[in-house]
């Protein structure tokens, strides 16, 4: 299991679905800005690149 650096607060869509146990490609379905069932928690962009604040992440976890 990947440990997550407290160093590094925007986490890859990657690393959110190694983090979550889902895989990457029902992760980009569900950023998508038409996505009928979109995640629970903000995503970020960054240029191309999708990012999610661990902070974010970890509410979202413990809310579960």
């Amino acid at each position: 299991m990947h440990t997550f650096s407290s160093k590094r607060r925007l986490l890859s869509l990657t690393d959110t679905a190694e983090y979550l146990g889902v895989s990457t490609r029902t992760l980009y379905n569900r950023c998508g800005k038409k996505s009928r069932n979109p995640l629970p928690f903000p995503v970020k962009r960054v240029g191309k690149s999708v990012r999610v604040d661990i902070n974010d992440l970890e509410r979202y976890v413990e809310s579960l």
